[in-house]
């Protein structure tokens, strides 16, 4: 039984349920799994099999990994704490088919544009939060 199994069975059973909390909001199951389910739902669209995020520790990040996971992707975590140079190689080597960020992220992203550093994902998801994008 996956992750995401589990939490769409729980979200069937208790959708009401508090699931996350962050940032001052919540997400109850029935919210998390939409989300997450239409996430990963275009996740699946897109053919992508490494979805790289980058982020705040948000309810967006939570349900970024959860859509990553539902899509069945592997994802890879960065940190908004490494230097531009650190972030465009191991987004290099990692090659990720599509970046999740937030406007935290976006900030790295744009330094690393401007110091033109290669970022090779195919698709940003830019917006003021990802809660705004996916909830």
């Amino acid at each position: 039984m996956t992750f995401a199994t589990i939490v769409s069975d729980h979200a069937a059973i208790r959708p009401d349920a508090l699931a996350a909390a962050a940032d001052g909001g919540t997400l109850n199951y029935s919210q998390f799994a939409e989300n997450a389910g239409r996430l990963g739902s275009w996740l699946v669209e897109q053919r992508a099999e490494r979805i790289a995020i980058l982020g705040s520790r948000s309810l967006g990040a939570f349900i970024a990994v959860m859509g990553a996971a539902w899509a069945g992707a592997a994802y890879i975590p960065l940190s908004l704490k490494a230097p531009a140079e650190r972030l465009a190689a191991i987004l290099d080597q990692a090659r990720p088919d599509v970046l999740l960020i937030d406007r935290h992220g976006a900030n790295l992203v744009d330094a690393a544009l401007e110091q033109n550093l290669i970022i090779p994902a195919h698709i940003l998801l830019r917006r003021s939060s990802w809660r705004t994008r996916l909830v």
